[in-house]
């Protein structure tokens, strides 16, 4: 394949105009420069992004990108025409669970392409693959939601194309997404699969001492957190006065994070429950609730059965540098 050194972005409409809203192409180019900044930083490209004079033929965005490594220009050029013109396989809903494995598979992918590009010039194959591995970027699926839910409130647009350029020469054939297809790229819903810690270990700032459904605050990796105690034995204890706190008292819980996917593709916590307390502890005092001794007890007799299901089990540990077990 020849080098390409420009993305074109060609908003086809359905009318004879060459005119495009101020506000929707500025929000429609933030989120595709957006991506391509994502990827140039996934792929470890330095690159400038200048922005040529619009043409006709409905509306044309160019930009001309320049770097040091022609090779690493074009195939990122090639990569954002493909991402932001290929369905997604996920149909349109965010990933429940990202296995080791399958994170692993994406930085080989990732590598791969690094590694050929400093060689020569990546095979089929390859790209492809680096095009699967971006497409699971959550950054790059959320900015990439953002760009069709904008161009999807444009009446007057009836498709998008995205290509190649050598200077003014189509490079590859342009790939045009229609309006129908609009909303397969589009989430409907940026909730995120919840994190399960096993083992939580949340410093009590301020329990609720009275009946309601009051939230709870404690400490959890260092970060003040509200949450809600839904381990009743736990709560009945507190208010029949058979459970007090003091200064630094810590619970070792199970704790489930419910968590969202922002505008900008960042995961962030939505709330926070304690579903069961494992123990109580004061400095050397250790408390094990009844309910903790029958949590672990469970734990203990599933481990010794054997895992039937291995890609979906496992105990995870809250400390730092370890992964909580995601759940539904």
């Amino acid at each position: 394949m020849q080098d390409a050194n420009k993305f074109e972005i060609h908003y086809y409409f359905n009318d004879d105009s060459h005119t495009m809203d101020a506000h929707l192409r500025n929000k429609c180019e933030s989120e595709l420069l957006a991506i391509v900044h994502e990827m140039a930083l996934e792929f470890g490209i330095t690159l400038r992004i200048d922005c040529e004079a619009y043409t006709e033929g409905g509306f044309k965005d160019k930009w001309k990108l320049l770097g040091d490594n022609s090779n690493q220009l074009t195939i990122l050029i090639l990569l954002l025409t493909i991402i932001l013109s290929r369905i997604p396989t996920s149909d349109n809903k965010l990933k429940k669970e990202e296995t080791i494995l399958s994170i692993q598979e994406k930085r080989l992918n990732i590598e791969k392409l690094k590694k050929e590009l400093e060689t020569g010039k990546p095979n089929d194959e390859t790209i492809l693959s680096a095009a699967d591995a971006v497409d699971n970027n959550l950054k790059v699926v959320a900015r990439r939601s953002n760009f069709y839910k904008s161009v999807t409130h444009c009446h007057k647009i009836r498709s998008v194309g995205f290509s190649c350029l050598d200077n003014n020469n189509l490079v590859t054939k342009e790939l045009v997404v229609e309006r129908p297809e609009f909303h397969k790229f589009i989430l409907h819903s940026n909730d995120m699969q919840p994190l399960v810690y096993d083992d939580a270990k949340v410093e009590i700032i301020s329990p609720v001492l009275r009946q309601g459904d009051y939230k709870w605050r404690g400490i959890f990796n260092g970060e003040p957190i509200s949450f809600s105690m839904t381990d009743t034995d736990f709560k009945h204890d507190v208010l029949l006065k058979k459970i007090s706190f003091q200064n630094g008292t810590v619970i070792e819980c199970v704790l489930k994070v419910n968590q969202k996917l922002n505008e900008v593709g960042d995961v962030i916590p939505v709330n926070y429950r304690v579903e069961t307390v494992l123990e109580k502890i004061d400095g050397d005092v250790r408390f094990q609730t009844v309910q903790g001794k029958r949590c672990k007890f469970l734990k203990k007799e599933m481990a010794s059965q054997g895992n039937l299901f291995p890609e979906n089990t496992g105990t995870r540990s809250s400390e730092p540098g370890s992964s909580p077990t995601k759940k539904d």
